[in-house]
């Protein structure tokens, strides 16, 4: 039985949502973090896929770190046609090079704008790592809420990704940029 005070957003990920007590928190923010290669991209561009083709929800990726190109050709391989969906306006992706990760608080409303007009309730935000790394390390922790707290006015789950911290710690999962 769904709980209607918390609904929730299946992932459509095998095992996930029967894990998470049918999904995640809508409107949720959630941090996913891994090492390079760990799945974290694969992971998330699932969870838009599924979105979109499943339940009919629109998303956005937007990525810091990983050229569009790239994770459309990665992502080809799980039989997901990025190019489609993004033409069908189901995913709009967004890359960010590093010369412009500064403009995209600037771009809130631009962003906010889109997410209004086409209806997007899922976010991906992969990684916020190289945004993180724009600020002094004393000042990280404020510049990483400035960006939760754009995110937050969205009004979308959204997955964050975040490098893990290397070398791990066994006793701390914690990540690089202190996202979590």
């Amino acid at each position: 039985m769904a709980n209607v005070l918390f609904p929730k957003v299946v992932s459509g990920i095998a095992g996930l949502d029967e894990t998470i007590d049918g999904g995640f928190s809508k409107n949720n923010l959630i941090a996913l973090s891994g090492s390079t290669g760990s799945g974290r991209t694969t992971f998330s561009a699932q969870f838009l896929v599924n979105g979109a083709l499943k339940s009919k929800e629109p998303g956005l990726y937007l990525s810091f770190d990983e050229p569009k190109f790239s994770i459309f050709s990665n992502m080809a391989s799980f039989g997901w046609d990025l190019p489609k969906m993004e033409r069908d306006k189901q995913i709009v992706f967004i890359e960010y090079p590093h010369n412009e990760l500064e403009s995209f608080v600037e771009q809130e409303g631009q962003i906010l704008e889109l997410i209004d007009t086409l209806g997007v309730e899922r976010i991906v935000f992969d990684s916020v790592s190289p945004l993180a790394d724009l600020a002094e390390p004393e000042m990280r922790r404020t510049h990483l809420q400035k960006v939760v707290n754009v995110i937050r006015k969205w009004g979308a789950t959204t997955i964050i990704t975040a490098d893990d911290m290397v070398p791990p710690d066994p006793n701390i999962p914690r990540t690089n940029c202190g996202i979590e």
